[in-house]
């Protein structure tokens, strides 16, 4: 159908661009950091916007208590249609869109789909190469594949689960462009290895900061660590300063050794680097007592003299 599409690629981001700025009313199906990016700028660009999700609540990757200030966020501007999929898409005479989905029917002018990223592995497997999952291509840390004369690097590419010590997939623009450092200079011929990574996320929703950073719950549970978990609310500078916003902090932390394992943010305000100061915590297997002594900056208008990184940790340490 005319004004469908997905987004895989430089010039389709920019027909997406294009096409958006001629008409009002769109529908993004996917609820990841993709689909609420595309639905953020478009609203702010004015046009009525509803985006269609599969689950209970957008952005999966947070766990629902701090997710669901995510979703309350963006179900104040934005049509949120979930627990719903997109089964047939027909034009209809009047120019517009007509969608059939599990829960009914919707109208468009334009539709598109922002529903994860699925690597091209068809010279992989044309070249006998190992696959992960049939999702990736398994390489080593020196980006070698199962081919030590073929190197692989990027989205196309595994990584290991800095947390777990685990093969993973991680498409992620930082991950990539570290992978194709290590792949060039071992290529080059000299050694460099790729350690892995944590899939640390940050997305500007609308004016929230939101990211997320090693495993949430789900995870978890799934791969049977045994695990607590912290939530706090505080203000992102001294509480008197002007500007301060709520920030939602999660850390999840090991019950066998106290290091960090994940760790997860939502603000309007400071979101972003206190996300970052996670992933370093995590990466260098911090406990919950080093995140509570880690020497944070204090000054009023970047943020309070106990942060909400360390408030989460000293009140985990109590737990």
């Amino acid at each position: 159908c005319r004004n469908v599409f997905g987004i895989r690629s430089l010039e389709s981001g920019e027909y997406a661009k294009n096409i958006t700025e001629k008409y009002n009313d769109i529908v993004i199906v996917g609820d990841g950091v993709l689909g609420l990016e595309l639905a953020s700028v478009l609203h702010e660009r004015g046009k009525s916007v509803t985006l269609i999700s599969k689950h209970s609540r957008i952005l999966q990757k947070l766990d629902d208590d701090i997710g669901s200030h995510v979703h309350k966020e963006v179900s104040a501007k934005i049509k949120v249609v979930t627990g719903t999929s997109v089964t047939d898409i027909q034009e209809m005479g009047n120019g517009k869109l007509s969608l059939e989905t599990s829960t009914g029917k919707l109208q468009a002018e334009v539709v598109i789909f922002a529903v994860g990223i699925t690597p091209n592995l068809d010279l992989a497997r044309k070249a006998g190469l190992d696959l992960f999952m049939d999702r990736a291509i398994l390489v080593n840390r020196s980006m070698q594949t199962s081919d030590p004369d073929i190197y692989a690097a990027g989205d196309v590419a595994t990584t290991t689960d800095l947390v777990t010590g685990t093969t993973d997939w991680q498409p992620l623009a930082q991950v990539a462009n570290k992978m194709g450092r290590v792949a060039g200079s071992n290529i080059a011929g000299k050694p460099m290895e790729f350690p892995g990574s944590l899939g640390t996320t940050l997305v500007k929703i609308l004016d929230l900061e939101v990211g997320f950073t090693g495993l949430n719950s789900r995870e978890l549970k799934m791969k049977g660590i045994e695990f607590k978990e912290t939530m706090v609310k505080a203000k992102s500078k001294a509480a008197y300063y002007p500007g301060a916003e709520d920030v939602y902090v999660k850390i999840l932390i090991s019950k066998e050794n106290d290091t960090v394992l994940g760790g997860q943010i939502v603000s309007k305000d400071g979101g972003a680097w206190r996300l970052n100061a996670l992933a370093m915590a995590i990466q260098g297997h911090f406990t919950v007592e080093d995140l509570f002594y880690g020497d944070l900056g204090y000054s009023p208008p970047f943020g309070p003299v106990w942060d909400p990184i360390i408030i989460a940790a000293s009140i985990s340490m109590r737990d």
